[in-house]
């Protein structure tokens, strides 16, 4: 199939409804938060001939106020055909991807109503592999339609039209994948049935997701898989259903590789409590190429191999960390996505202590650290669609998060309060101040400037200080230099085996600390990411 990319077009308007324009906004405006959905139920038809798409969402929500018109979001590369309630026509208008649908009565607040959209077209193709939203369209070894969607980054709207805000999370949802009958549509949730009985010689494969779910967590995947089944047994004896989609000629080695799923899932229980979506299952399908982690089944292309030294399937154990931090527990807007990649990277880490020990995990973390950019704040501008340039939510974020457990000194209550973020904040989606908020309380210790200073800032904490060094002596003269005020942390001085732990300020301190002849004076940054600076003496 030749890949093709399709660019953000502006297609004619719909219907014109007779009200203002309203000007286009990504954020959660009025027609945005005026309504909460409940449930989607997702019909597409994907032919791999035409590299195009069409099908029919139906949406059910609540009024949360007396309205006359909703906002939805599709690209404007995708057409909507009609937009109905009850069989009968509404009029709708489009500008760029924001798709306003007017009702012909107000609907009073608290009133449940469901509305059905069909539509069609080519859905814009991934212009490279990794993470960029799309689809992607391409054959496999044997022949066969291999079809992707990637849209976790951009948004549900460039396939299907919903509305695409993280902060609102369907209830629940359905998905019909419908393909030529020598393929497999598998989506999230759990698979109800295939219906083989289409007058066009199509099959739908049938999924409910029983679980909250964000439109950019749903995904699609396309070709001749085969399904392995297993099970994993959790501690209190549950068993989850594990489902693994992959090339025909990948059985044998699919089978042998994936037995390392059990011992993720068992260390992740030990520290995060039981996999979030068991209802629905686990499921890894096999992609040309590496994306992120829909809610439920994780495309996978990692050629079934581990890390070298750390003996781990990378995107085992980092993607499914998301369905933890990032599927599970959500960020409310993009601004606060360090969430996501900053816990599923610690976790990470955290897996190797359980499975190696804490060396080999610090060594991997000193890794990550030599990656990280500083070049721009963790936390970005909020109410726009904004990404990243750099991986620091992932490097950076994991050390913020290892510095803090450092802070705190005290790995039990570190540990209790990790298992408890993943069930306090279940199936939510969540704010950066909700979450430091949540870490004050159960720390009893009052970690708002620490996170101002590493989130909303480029720089780490500079540890500035100035030194006189005698034989068996040394003044050391110190404070934080941070943009925060207010700024306090505890650090680790050593000398040789020996350390002092100190609690600067940003004001300047004076300390006479004993050491041996010969030994230097360094910053512990084993435990800490923090920026050292020996000023001269004046």
């Amino acid at each position: 199939m030749k890949k093709v990319f399709f660019g953000l077009l502006l297609f004619g308007y719909g219907l014109a409804s007779g009200q203002p324009t309203p000007q286009v906004s990504n954020g959660l405006n009025r027609f945005r938060s005026n309504y909460d959905v409940g449930f989607y139920d997702l019909n597409v038809k994907v032919n791999p001939t035409t590299e195009s798409i069409q099908g029919t969402v139906t949406i059910r929500f609540k009024a949360l106020e007396n309205l006359f018109r909703i906002q939805l979001d599709l690209v404007p590369n995708l057409e909507i055909v009609e937009v109905t309630q009850d069989a009968q026509t509404l009029k709708f208008l489009r500008n760029e991807s924001v798709v306003w649908v007017d009702f012909p009565e107000p609907l009073r607040k608290g009133k449940i109503t469901t509305i059905q959209v069909t539509y069609r077209g080519k859905p814009q193709a991934i212009a490279g592999a990794g993470q960029v939203g799309g689809f992607d369209w391409r054959e496999n070894l044997s022949g066969k339609s291999w079809i992707t969607a990637s849209t976790q980054q951009t948004g549900g709207r460039l396939w299907w039209p919903c509305k695409d805000d993280f902060s609102d999370k369907a209830d629940s949802m359905r998905i019909h994948v419908v393909v030529p009958k020598e393929l497999t549509g598998v989506s999230n949730g759990r698979l109800e049935s295939v219906y083989k009985n289409r007058p066009d010689g199509y099959w739908s494969y049938n999924w409910r997701v029983s679980y909250p779910i964000q439109p950019a967590g749903v995904t699609l995947y396309v070709s001749n898989f085969q399904r392995i089944q297993d099970q994993y047994e959790a501690l209190d004896g549950a068993q989850l259903s594990l489902e693994y989609y992959v090339m025909p000629d990948r059985i044998a080695k699919a089978q042998s590789h994936f037995q390392q799923v059990k011992t993720m899932l068992s260390t992740y229980e030990k520290i995060f409590g039981k996999y979030p979506f068991w209802r629905d299952g686990y499921r890894l399908v096999e992609t040309p190429f590496q994306g992120m982690a829909p809610q439920g089944v994780i495309p996978y292309a990692n050629f079934y191999r581990n890390v070298p030294t750390y003996d781990f399937d990378y995107t085992i154990v980092h993607e499914s960390a998301h369905h933890y931090f990032g599927n599970s527990v959500s960020y409310r807007d993009q601004a606060d996505a360090w969430i996501s990649e900053a816990f599923a990277t610690y976790a990470e880490i955290l897996y190797l202590e359980r499975t190696k020990d804490y060396r080999t995990a610090l060594e991997r973390l000193k890794e990550y650290r030599k990656l990280i950019k500083n070049t721009e704040p963790l936390i970005g501008p909020s109410g726009v669609e904004w990404l990243p340039g750099t991986q620091d939510q992932a490097y950076k974020g994991a050390w913020v998060l290892h510095t803090l457990r450092k802070v705190v000194n005290n790995d039990s209550l570190w540990y209790r309060t990790l298992r408890k973020i993943p069930e306090r904040f279940a199936y939510q989606a969540i704010t950066t101040e909700e979450l430091v908020r949540f870490f004050n309380q159960e720390l009893a210790i009052d970690c708002t400037a620490f996170f101002n200073q590493y989130l909303f800032h480029a720089d780490p904490p500079v540890f500035e200080f100035t030194s006189v060094d005698n034989p068996k002596r040394f003044k050391l003269t110190y404070r934080w230099r941070t943009k925060v005020p207010g700024f306090t942390m505890p650090v680790r001085v050593t000398f040789g085996d020996r350390y002092e732990t100190l609690h600067p300020t940003n004001e300047w301190q004076t300390v006479y600390l004993k050491k041996e002849d010969g030994q230097q004076f360094r910053l512990d940054t084993d435990r800490f990411y923090i920026f050292g600076s020996h000023l001269p003496l004046e």
